[in-house]
């Protein structure tokens, strides 16, 4: 991308990707149904005019700095002035509209900073909306990540059965961030684990403990299903993973889907 010739060449970014972390969508979390995710965009850093005006320089562009600057600063305030007059301004960039917030008693009802507010709505310009679309957002690691049980079968079971765990059964767990990970002292305190959590009676589940899990992962867990009461159980994993390394906190998952157990 040069953008000394922005203005006469199609626009691409640099990567084609954008960083974006989810989190867990506090309405569904806790609340038995299967959680879902919302995304923030990874903001880097915050610009201002002086930085932007680097970028034009360091294409190649010999418009000196100041004048780059106090072009921008003119075009700021007559675009201000005829937004605040009520018009709606195309800037190229996108389309700035003057509205207002809030609702009205009557149709009569005078404006009411108390309960009113003058905005600016924004609406991407063809050239922004064309680069947006472009791109590829790519999950990468927030501020903290999650586990997230995407699949959990017996293997012992046929396909028919998959809803239902035998006691001595071969289980598989599949997922994301899913690594039953303790303190990296080693000083476990028993929270974390696999966990069959009966549905009826909470003195019937059972916890594996990292040592009796055979794989694992952050994408992978295996082990034999421990003996189990019959009845409906939910299979939950609680651990410290954090990518790399253990967390303070215990985080935990709980996958959706209820398995039988008989005797």
């Amino acid at each position: 991308m040069n953008l000394n010739t922005l203005s006469s060449e199609p626009l691409t970014s640099k990567t084609g990707r954008l960083a974006i972390a989810l989190y867990p969508n506090a309405l569904t979390a806790g609340s038995g149904e299967p959680v879902t995710y919302y995304a923030r965009v990874m903001n880097r850093s915050r610009l201002n005019q002086e930085d932007i005006a680097d970028d034009i320089l360091a294409s190649g562009a010999s418009v000196p700095k100041e004048s780059i600057i106090s072009t921008w600063k003119l075009i700021n305030n007559a675009v201000t002035c005829r937004i605040a007059e009520g018009i709606s301004v195309d800037t190229g960039l996108g389309l700035l509209r003057p509205s207002i917030n809030g609702s009205f008693d009557s149709a009569n009802s005078d404006f009411d900073r108390k309960k009113h507010s003058i905005t600016v709505q924004y609406r991407p310009g063809k050239q922004l909306a064309e680069i947006l679309s472009s791109l590829t957002p790519v999950i990468a690691q927030g501020g903290h990540i999650q586990p997230e049980i995407t699949d959990v079968r017996d293997k012992s079971m046929p396909t028919e059965k998959s809803d239902m765990l035998s006691p001595g059964g071969f289980l598989v767990i599949r997922g994301k961030n899913i690594m039953v990970l303790d303190r990296e002292d080693g000083t476990g305190d028993d929270s974390v684990g696999v966990y069959f959590d009966n549905q009826d009676d909470p003195e019937k589940s059972v916890r594996l403990s990292p040592e009796q899990i055979y794989h694992n992962s952050s994408t992978l867990l295996e082990g034999i299903i421990p003996r189990l009461e019959p009845g409906i159980y939910k299979v939950r994993v609680a651990t410290r993973y954090s990518g790399r390394r253990g967390r303070k906190g215990v985080q935990e998952h709980s996958f959706a889907k209820e398995f039988l157990v008989t005797a």
